[in-house]
């Protein structure tokens, strides 16, 4: 077989198409009939001239492509078994909202609406009707296949769309680092930050502890105690709280929705060569992740400075006349404008502060920390990766993960959480461009040798976080004899609350009160309902 660029044409086209036609879903159900058709217009156009930007690759479906195609997707479809999407194994808490949202989806009319009108308590706080106001694009879909087959149908499709979404993911990171490496693949799956050892230096051995000194308990007790959490299966992303930056298995366990739309846009982004084309593919994920689409923003700017390569100094003047073009324009002020405005339509009110303004609350061992957060998260990774051809993308994400610990949003720190998405999933990236060029392992290299050992422990150690989550998916699925039941205790956001304040709570999160005096739908949403 010839080297061809349609194998990458089909790859690019896909990547565009999971963000596009969910966009296309969301105009057509939430907008006037008049907007949605102009909306969706302009959106395939500047799709069309995007692709007249791309700079396709030629290349052949060879046998070790192949291989690694078959390999991945059977990995894949594991971990996706594992992680309880699409109802085929153990889903944890968070699958409540999860599953509630896709219900209402499909069972109720677009776009999605309740009536309160009958329950006093919900209608104290939203009035006769409330509309749903989430980050639900990434399940468009599924709720439209849902809509025609039923609830089983529209999982089984969610199941293989989240599988789609994984699979470009991983084409476009070894198109990006120019290598198929099973390999790679297993780092992607359970790569994440030293959780283990910060568990165990807060929780066993009582570093910064208020009860006790560090350290003061017997050699024998804190082994027996580390030996028990490196076997457990509970979570380890929460060891250092208010803080966390999830590891990847994480993210898809807990929050697929917005990890993968924001895995695909950064994977996405790095392979672009056009700067015509830049804003416009980052403005696609707006309406799928807000908290990911803050933390690609100075990938974003690194991607318009250095749209090749690092080798030349960007130049003020060619980069805008180079930015410069209708995808560039006219579709991110659309995208910008309508998810600012549905976004904005919800009555909640969550906490937001700079974290030294909790100083009182986190206890005088702050500083001390989010320095030790950020070492054991990403700061060890960050120093292992460093490549010099690469150190302006290398910059940007040191200092990218450096600044969000500083800023707290939401009662969980979602801001933290969701933000950093982006910037750990170059970390990883250019953790394999890392070990890709070098020699591992290389008897005559002492360097390399070092390099590789080191290497090792910290991809050992790393991986806990993500095998705790396995672990966890695996004990639910022997006590059950099978997959266990989805996880289903909220069923709809229609349903009554019985004054559970913290689904109440929850609630104003999701909910527009009143939504027809909203700005959203006062404009350019459907108020007809």
């Amino acid at each position: 077989m010839k080297n061809s660029k349609f194998l990458d044409q089909i790859l690019i086209v896909s990547a565009y198409l999971f963000f596009i036609i969910p966009l296309i879903l969301f105009f057509f159900g939430w907008l006037k009939l008049i907007v949605s058709v102009i909306f969706s217009i302009l959106l395939i156009m500047g799709f069309i001239l995007c692709l007249r930007n791309w700079e396709f690759l030629a290349y052949k479906l060879s046998y070790k492509r192949t291989q690694f195609l078959i390999f991945t997707i059977i990995l894949v479809g594991i971990w996706l078994v594992f992680s309880g999407i699409g109802g085929l194994g153990f889903q944890n808490d968070d699958f409540s909202g999860r599953n509630a949202m896709l219900r209402d989806l499909i069972s109720h009319t677009w776009p999605v609406h309740y009536d309160y009108s009958d329950q006093p308590i919900l209608q104290e706080i939203f009035g006769d009707q409330g509309a749903l106001i989430y980050y639900f694009s990434f399940w468009l879909p599924s709720a439209l296949v849902g809509k025609f087959f039923g609830w089983k149908v529209a999982n089984y499709f969610l199941f293989l769309w989240t599988g789609i979404g994984v699979l470009l993911t991983i084409l476009l990171i070894a198109r990006y680092v120019k290598k198929t490496n099973i390999g790679y693949l297993i780092i992607f799956i359970f790569w994440g930050g030293l959780d283990i050892i910060g568990f165990v230096l807060l929780n066993d051995l009582n570093l910064f502890g208020n009860t006790q000194p560090p350290f003061s308990t017997g050699l024998k007790a804190q082994l027996g105690l580390s030996l028990f959490n490196f076997l457990d299966n509970s979570q380890l992303e929460w060891w250092i709280p208010p803080f966390q930056y999830s590891a990847q298995t994480v993210q898809l366990f807990w929050v697929f929705n917005q990890a993968i739309p924001a895995w695909l846009m950064t994977a996405l982004l790095l392979n672009i060569k056009n700067r015509k084309n830049i804003v416009f593919t980052y403005a696609l994920i707006l309406l799928f992740a807000p908290f990911p689409s803050i933390g690609l923003i100075p990938f974003v700017l690194y991607k318009l400075a250095f749209p090749i390569n690092e080798s030349t100094s960007p130049n003020l003047k060619r980069i805008f006349r180079e930015t410069i073009s209708f995808q560039n324009t006219i579709i991110p002020l659309i995208l910008v404008v309508t998810s600012y405005l549905f976004f904005s339509a919800t009555i909640s009110s969550n906490p937001h502060n700079f974290i030294w303004e909790l100083y009182g609350q986190l206890g005088k061992y702050l500083p001390q920390r989010i320095v030790l957060f950020l070492v054991l998260e990403f700061g060890i990774a960050i120093l292992l990766v460093y490549q010099k051809n690469n150190k302006f993308l290398w910059l940007a994400t040191f200092i990218t993960l450096t600044i969000i610990p500083l800023y707290h949003y939401g009662n969980h720190n979602d801001f933290v959480m969701r933000v950093s998405i982006p910037a750990l999933l170059i970390v990883y990236i250019l953790l394999i461009k890392k070990i890709s060029t070098i020699n591992l392992f290389s008897p005559k290299n002492l360097r390399n040798l070092l390099f590789s050992f080191i290497l090792i422990l910290y991809l050992f150690f790393s991986s806990f976080s993500g095998i705790h989550e396995f672990l966890r998916s695996r004990d639910k699925l022997i006590e059950y004899q099978g997959f266990p039941p989805p996880t289903d205790l909220w069923v709809s956001y229609e349903v009554n609350t019985d004054g559970d304040g913290m689904k109440i709570k929850n609630l104003t999160n999701f909910i527009a009160g009143n939504p027809k005096n909203t700005v959203f739908f006062k404009t350019i949403g459907k108020n007809d309902f």
